[in-house]
């Protein structure tokens, strides 16, 4: 993300704005990692589509709310998959 931004700062020449976001951005990143440490919460991300649910942990394409919002995982043992771990109920 940061690099994208970074280069397209690069191609309309503003360079300064785009690293005053980025700024801001990371930011508010430690805040939320801060709270989210803190409230010793767990967060699962789930993703239905066409009648399959998927279940997305760590390292995964949606392991943002892990890896940098810094949420722990509801369940340590999700696969990590591009598609999820399939889940059924």
């Amino acid at each position: 993300f940061k690099k994208n931004m970074k280069l397209v700062g690069e191609i309309f020449g503003k360079e300064d704005q785009v690293a005053a976001k980025l700024k801001e951005i990371d930011s508010t990143v430690a805040k939320v990692h801060k709270e989210a440490s803190e409230a010793n919460k767990k967060a699962l991300v789930v993703m239905a589509n066409e009648g399959k649910v998927s279940a997305f942990g760590p390292s995964s394409r949606f392991g943002i709310i892990h890896d940098v919002y810094g949420f722990k995982p509801a369940d340590e043992k999700i696969e990590v998959s591009t598609h999820g771990q399939s889940v059924t109920f």
